[in-house]
């Protein structure tokens, strides 16, 4: 049963084992120079330097918490941490590495051409949350994790809604390892100055941080 003691601890099993096989056939692995440590059942789901996760069968939240200690090891942006609502704006290191977290569970879990991705359990009072698309009641612009994670999709995703950019993850990931990004901007401007056509990303940018 998914959401028994033995179900739930082999549902956080699945995912981890998800994330090193799909990051060791990339080959971007190497940066992990010791176990990640994950706590089930915790009191809560969080990253503070090791995973702590509440139910193994919310694949989309497990994911994420994963997402944030890659995120941290990798020194891809800034952390920050602080009350965050995802449909509300708050400062650009919690954005990016909130929605990064996220970007990194759809990339783990969802299919990538699938028109209608969603997570299932992540935020229960919104749930399903859209990935492909952001409401337009969330706030907008850069500050916002719900932007930056669809975002960063719709960069990998191979369902195109009004844009025809598909990077590899592998490449973005190359270009973010070590950078310490402060913002999704300054994420922006590092595709940019790896030399993508700065028209489709510009619109890829419009369309989800402004509803365009």
């Amino acid at each position: 049963n998914h959401d028994s003691g033995a179900g739930e601890f082999f549902g956080v099993w699945k995912i981890a084992k998800k994330i090193e096989d799909k990051m060791g056939v990339l080959g971007i692995s190497d940066f992990i120079k010791s176990k990640i440590r994950i706590q089930f059942p915790a009191s809560g789901d969080y990253y503070n330097g090791k995973v702590h996760v509440t139910k193994g069968y919310q694949w989309d939240v497990v994911g994420h918490e994963i997402g944030h200690a890659i995120y941290s090891i990798a020194r891809i942006g800034r952390s920050a941490g602080g009350r965050h609502r995802i449909d509300e704006c708050y400062n650009n290191a919690l954005a990016i590495s909130e929605g990064w977290a996220s970007f990194f569970s759809a990339w783990v879990s969802v299919d990538l051409d699938d028109p209608s991705a969603k997570f299932e359990y992540m935020v229960p009072r919104r749930a399903p949350l859209e990935i492909e698309h952001v409401p337009s009641d969330v706030c907008h612009g850069p500050t916002n994790e719900w932007r930056v994670y669809s975002f960063l999709w719709d960069l990998i995703d191979l369902s195109h809604d009004n844009e025809s950019i598909s990077i590899d993850f592998k490449e973005l990931w190359n270009l973010s390892i070590g950078k310490r990004f402060p913002s999704i901007t300054a994420f922006k401007d590092e595709i940019l100055n790896k030399g993508f056509d700065p028209v489709v990303v510009n619109i890829v940018w419009q369309q989800n941080m402004f509803d365009r």
